[in-house]
């Protein structure tokens, strides 16, 4: 039925690389961490200021995004600058790991100079993984 249909996300074949099961999982975890520990900015806009001055560990982006060309030059603009980046496949995901009331299609984690190690290697551990879903 067209209803059914309809509530169906519909995913960018543009939006690469889309995390797997495995990876959306890591990358949730990591989001709701640095929400709770307010290292988390969310919108197109920040993305973009965090990954150009360089304070951007990992950019998140929700592959249901319409029109997904909003978002398109964030990919470029990270490869550019040498940070790690991936697609999730639902805004209603991300958004409700990030734990924010509207939705959201991209967040970015920044720079803490309070992290913990481990926070910094489970960071670094999913760029690795991301960097894999590239290949």
């Amino acid at each position: 039925s067209l209803g059914s249909q309809k509530e169906m996300t519909e995913i960018s074949d543009k939006a690469f690389p889309l995390a797997d099961e495995e990876v959306t999982k890591l990358v949730l975890e990591i989001v709701t961490h640095a929400a709770d520990n307010k290292t988390l900015k969310q919108s197109i806009n920040q993305v973009k200021k965090s990954v150009t001055s360089g304070a951007a560990l990992l950019v998140v982006l929700a592959a249901d995004h319409t029109p997904i060309e909003d978002l398109l030059s964030l990919p470029a603009l990270c490869e550019e600058r040498r940070t790690p980046y991936v697609f999730v496949h639902s805004r209603e995901l991300l958004s409700r790991y990030a734990r924010l009331d509207r939705p959201t299609s991209a967040v970015v984690l920044v720079e803490d100079p309070l992290a913990q190690q481990q926070d910094v290697h489970r960071i670094k551990l999913l760029a690795e993984m991301v960097e894999r879903l590239l290949i």
